[in-house]
């Protein structure tokens, strides 16, 4: 890993030396983007290729795909199975969990309880 003591964070370099940095930052994001999309183009049309089957029957690459995704679900395979379930739109909806911690507290004793509300009752 990098030497920490030597990153520099944007804030606490020049405006000239910021935009450059968020230039060539744009630039890669460009270039990145227009890889996944051509990587995605190129699967939406490989998926549409016909092909001979084992059995001499033709079929798209995607019919193949998909029934080789069922045929391991039948035989037990459990993350095809979910593949199958979240791509039909099945997927059930996450659970996030949240615990706060508050503070240790001291517990208030009855007396100081009727205290407070007769410090409430003369307001």
């Amino acid at each position: 890993m990098a030497n920490e003591g030597n990153l520099v964070p944007l804030n606490k370099r020049a405006k000239s030396e910021q935009r450059e940095i968020r230039k060539k930052a744009g630039k890669a994001s460009g270039i990145a983007r227009r890889r996944r999309k051509a990587l995605r183009e190129d699967l939406k049309a490989m998926l549409l290729t016909k092909i001979m089957t084992e059995d001499g029957t033709e079929k798209t690459t995607q019919e193949e795909i998909v029934l080789a995704l069922i045929n391991a679900a039948l035989r037990g395979d459990v993350r095809a199975f979910l593949a199958i379930r979240d791509t039909i739109g099945e997927k059930p909806a996450e659970k996030v969990e949240a615990s706060v911690r508050s503070s240790p507290q001291r517990p208030i004793s009855p007396e100081r309880l009727r205290e407070i509300k007769r410090e409430l009752d003369a307001l």
